[in-house]
């Protein structure tokens, strides 16, 4: 006879039970010793939580017998006679009978989308990080920071070329990627130009991905894309100029030539001298002066004396000297 019927038996005789009752508890420890095949028979069915049992076997999943009792075992709660780890159990998550929506797993009593639970992402308990802004997007930790898929927030992609780079990081190799959480251009953004975290000096513009100064570069010349010609520099504040012929920027950039002359060759001239008589270079000859933008021929017996007629012995160093 089982050791566990036989000290119920004795119990019963102890306490001076009825007959019926005695008769019916020593049928109860004979049976399986017995009739083993039927006493087999019987345990198929387990005892819930809360009815009399005389050992372990005869109570249902993760219940004990104590004190000819069923009881859960530790870490297991009652649940309509039954005992469940309130846990991790679809159907009674956190408390019986509280069944999680489809799509939804029972993570420490909680019922997680291990697609998007912050603190169960992709696995229960696997929790993202706070220290980078990791969200959880698809079931993976990601950096929203600089995620060009998920930018700012899950699903949140910027526009462009994105892809893996060889160490298994996000990269966009369109003309955007996401800096701080924010869809940047890197063609255009001076916090991001040409790359994600590029800064620009304080006193450059990005260009199509180049940082630029556009005062001085002849390619972006005071705006993007502005380009000066093959005879031009630019000269701030971003003006393409032929410093043979500005007179704001005559010989070198920013030198002006004085009211009322032209810059000739890259020197400041004032038209109708012998050298520029119409226009710039229109020299006249060496026996000619310069009048009203023509050159003239003085009359005999004067001769050309730098820009003036005179008698030749009036004329010195260039300059009648009357």
């Amino acid at each position: 006879m089982d050791p566990h019927r036989f000290d119920r038996l004795s119990r019963l005789l102890a306490a001076g039970v009825p007959r019926r009752q005695l008769a019916g508890g020593l049928l109860a420890s004979l049976i399986p010793t017995l009739f083993p095949r039927f006493a087999n028979r019987a345990g198929a069915a387990c005892k819930k939580v809360g009815r009399n049992c005389d050992r372990n076997r005869d109570c249902c999943d993760h219940a004990e017998c104590k004190n000819d009792e069923c009881k859960c075992k530790d870490g297991f709660d009652a649940c309509d006679g039954k005992c469940k780890k309130l846990d991790n159990d679809e159907k009674h998550c956190g408390a019986c009978n509280h069944a999680c929506d489809a799509g939804k797993t029972c993570c420490d009593g909680v019922c997680a989308n291990l697609q998007t639970f912050y603190n169960h992402c992709g696995a229960c308990n696997h929790a993202c990080s706070s220290d980078i802004r990791e969200a959880c997007c698809d079931g993976a930790c990601t950096s929203i920071l600089s995620d060009p898929n998920n930018c700012g927030l899950c699903g949140a992609r910027c526009p462009g070329i994105c892809g893996t780079d060889p160490d298994g990081g996000q990269i966009c190799t369109g003309p955007r990627c996401c800096s701080d959480g924010e869809c940047a251009d890197t063609l255009t953004d001076e916090a991001n130009c040409g790359a994600c975290g590029h800064v620009c000096d304080a006193r450059e513009t990005c260009c199509d991905g180049d940082c630029v100064d556009l005062r001085f570069d002849e390619a972006n010349c005071g705006a993007c894309d502005n380009v000066c010609a093959a005879n031009e520099l630019c000269c701030q504040p971003g003006v393409c100029a032929n410093l043979l012929r500005n007179r704001d920027h005559c010989g070198l950039c920013g030198f002006s030539c004085a009211f009322g002359q032209v810059c000739c060759a890259g020197r400041c001239a004032t038209l109708g001298e012998h050298d520029h008589c119409a226009s710039c270079g229109d020299a006249c000859s060496a026996d000619e002066i310069c009048e009203s933008g023509l050159c003239l021929t003085c009359p005999g017996p004067s001769v050309a004396c730098g820009n003036d007629c005179c008698a030749p012995e009036f004329c010195v160093n260039d300059r009648c000297d009357f």
